[in-house]
């Protein structure tokens, strides 16, 4: 036996135990709350004596009232698995998760029109770095499976994947051996939502209601409960404040991280799902992260575009190929499921449409209510309806409501098409009888673990009506809408036909000054497929960019980090003074110049391509070095140096102002010799002396 008494006095204490010291190698911990009154009598040897001096205590005790337990544990790690499974209703709960799967199952296959939901994988990256497994959940699982505590994050652009690749880890989780059981809590732009760490206590105790709640968080921290923390963007309300105000945006979000923070401990394991934001790649985040001093390990798993293939098969990727058909159209997962899930001959009149892919997807989907629910509702009322309650709930800046509430604002603001619909019921019925049916429509689904909460059952949905009402709003309504109103419905109509895209940039761009530069550029290429604007001084960071022109419109002094360049074309002419910083370039072409990086304010550090070579590379690592270039890179070695003591981030950008446009190419090179060296280290715009290698910089800076 490898048992640890003292270990055992800290885990009894911690389920709420007094222990019973004896002079035998006995302890006997009582548990005397409320009505029951427990007690485990645990020996440090199986010698017999000890064995006999237990069952004589056992009697005694069990006299006295209590229940009593003799446990023999072999290891101190088996004592507080028991404890945990006794404690936490292992079997129950697994039970209850597996139901809140089961559900999710359910609504999806709703929203598939009866089809078996099935999870499709996406291309995906593992901390900026595109990863060759197909296959995202079991990379998260040996992460969740590591002695140390892990904080791991999910991100995707608005309905790409987040919410599913959540259900699906949970799932997954369950039928693990080494995991315990996983609680899942669903997060929604809410407006009873304030404070986030009573928002989580809230989840943990509705989740275990007869627990302390101080008992949960021991045993997530003892990593019995790996965390998921679905759609953590959703509690970010400060999305709309100004760019001098950037540093408060973030002051609210480290608020939030401290107390995902102060959980990660022991062997506590916390899942994130998030869009796609530059909270997570930025040097903000990265300050956080030193200010726990590596506590915890990070991994940032990135969910990007999926692949037609991936979903549809050779045969009709093939078909979509020939026909030219623009995928721009269907790059998104509930589309390319609605499309997998069609008839051969429905599939191929929709290839005759393809802008009208996503409004016969809505039509599909109103015509299978009908039947599901004998809803006597046509599909065009249906989606006014639910435009309404989207108008509301614009209003409110909120994704949920009340489910009350919300049947009160369907019944409320359609009243001409309920009456309408009542009239084609003979027998007993009713508008509230009506707006129950609604409530339980496809598009709808429950959010969290409350009952009462309702909304759309993913991001697209919700931001394809957003778009559509942006897209008729005037410029007094759309500038009272927040940021991630807009956002989320810019990100929907990635999909829409290119006059629907056009008309939503359009409105916009008419409050363009309700939004940073990165921002703005994310809406043009989105939208128009193109640049409208000139850009200077601004830093993109973990962009997927595709067909892309850059002819027209100027890029100044600006930077582009970890970002996806595929199928672009580069005009040299119209760039000066960028960098681009590990990011990846697939089959773009170059004009003006052989390579992007030619001319001397062009700058590409770290950077990857495939099929076209447009960067050209440099040969350090046998290069001759004269007087002059040893000179160089201690300078460079010595300002860095003190950079880190100056600047907190962003010391790339510090030490680019010391050097003119001709001296800046030679820079960017001797960068990448000493990384290369491994005396420094450059992430984004963070430059840092390897701690390694902090002595032999320092002998040369001391010259």
């Amino acid at each position: 036996m490898n048992i640890d008494f003292d270990f055992l006095d800290k885990l009894y204490k911690q389920y709420g135990y007094r222990s019973v010291k004896l002079s035998f190698p006995i302890r006997i911990y009582l548990y005397e709350h409320g009505r029951y009154f427990g007690a485990d009598i645990i020996p440090l040897d199986l010698n017999e004596q000890t064995i006999t001096r237990c069952i004589e205590l056992k009697k005694e005790y069990g006299d006295g009232g209590f229940a009593v337990q003799l446990r023999k544990y072999k290891s101190n790690e088996e004592a507080a698995l028991e404890l945990y499974k006794s404690f936490f209703s292992y079997d129950a709960t697994k039970k209850r998760i597996k139901n809140l799967y089961t559900e999710f199952n359910k609504a999806q296959t709703r929203l598939n029109g009866g089809f078996r939901y099935k999870y499709i994988n996406s291309p995906f990256s593992i901390n900026n770095e595109t990863s060759s497994n197909s296959d995202i959940i079991p990379l998260i699982i040996e992460d969740i499976k590591k002695d140390t505590p892990q904080l791991i994050i999910i991100e995707a652009s608005a309905g790409y994947g987040k919410t599913c690749t959540a259900y699906e880890l949970l799932e997954k989780l369950l039928e693990c051996e080494y995991c315990q059981n996983p609680l899942m809590t669903e997060l929604s732009r809410n407006r009873g939502a304030n404070i986030f760490r009573y928002i989580l206590l809230d989840e943990i105790d509705r989740e275990y209601p007869i627990l302390d709640s101080n008992l949960v968080i021991y045993e997530i921290k003892s990593g019995n409960i790996p965390l998921i923390i679905d759609g953590f963007d959703e509690l970010l309300h400060k999305s709309d404040i100004i760019k001098s105000e950037k540093k408060e945006v973030f002051s609210e979000v480290e608020t939030m991280l401290d107390t995902i923070g102060n959980l990660l401990k022991n062997r506590a394991k916390i899942i994130l799902t998030t869009r796609k934001t530059a909270i997570f790649a930025g040097n903000e985040f990265k300050e956080w992260l030193r200010k726990w001093n590596h506590d915890f390990s990070v991994n940032r798993y990135t969910i990007q575009v999926p692949r037609i293939k991936d979903w549809l098969g050779k045969t009709r990727s093939k078909l979509i190929a020939e026909d030219q058909f623009p995928v721009e159209y269907i790059a998104n997962p509930v589309l390319l499921t609605y499309l997998r899930n069609l008839d051969e001959q429905e599939f191929l009149n929709h290839l005759n449409e393809p802008d009208r892919v996503v409004s016969k997807y809505f039509y599909a989907l109103h015509e299978r209510e009908i039947k599901r629910q004998d809803l006597r509702i046509t599909p065009e009322d249906q989606y006014t309806i639910f435009k309404n309650v989207v108008k509301l709930l614009m209003e409110f800046d909120t994704s949920t409501e009340n489910k009350l509430f919300l049947r009160e604002i369907i019944i409320d603001q359609n009243k001409e098409i309920l009456e309408k619909s009542l009239k084609l019921y003979s027998g007993e019925q009713t508008i509230d009888l009506i707006a129950d049916k609604l409530i339980n429509h496809a598009l709808l689904d429950r959010k969290g673990r409350n009952e009462d909460q309702i909304g759309f059952v993913n991001d697209f949905i919700f931001g394809t009506f957003i778009g559509e009402i942006i897209s008729e709003f005037n410029i007094k309504e759309i500038e009272t809408l927040s940021s991630y109103m807009v956002e989320l419905g810019a990100t929907a109509y990635r999909v829409q036909n290119s006059t629907n895209k056009h008309n939503l940039w359009i409105k916009i761009n008419e409050i363009r000054n309700n939004f940073e530069s990165n921002v703005l550029f994310v809406f043009d290429i989105t939208l128009k497929g193109g640049l409208q604007r000139n850009f200077q001084e601004t830093i993109f960071t973990s962009l997927n960019i595709f067909k892309i022109n850059f002819f027209e419109y100027k890029i100044t002094n600006s930077v582009f980090i970890n970002c996806k360049f595929k199928n672009c074309r580069f005009d040299t002419t119209t760039f000066d003074l960028v960098t681009f910083i590990e990011c990846e370039f697939d089959n773009c072409e170059c004009f003006n110049n052989q390579f992007l990086n030619e001319q001397n304010t062009i700058f590409a550090l770290h950077c990857t391509q495939k099929s076209n070579q447009i960067i050209k590379y440099s040969n350090y690592e046998n290069a001759p070095l004269n007087k002059d270039e040893t000179h160089f890179e201690d300078t460079v070695l010595s300002k860095i140096y003190n950079l880190e003591k100056l600047f907190k981030s962003q010391r790339l950008m510090h030490l680019l102002k010391d050097y003119n446009k001709g001296e800046q190419k030679y820079l960017y090179r001797t960068l990448e010799k000493l990384q290369n060296e491994g005396l420094i280290k450059v992430s984004g715009l963070d430059l840092v002396i390897e701690i390694n290698k902090l002595s032999t910089v320092k002998s040369r800076i001391d010259k």
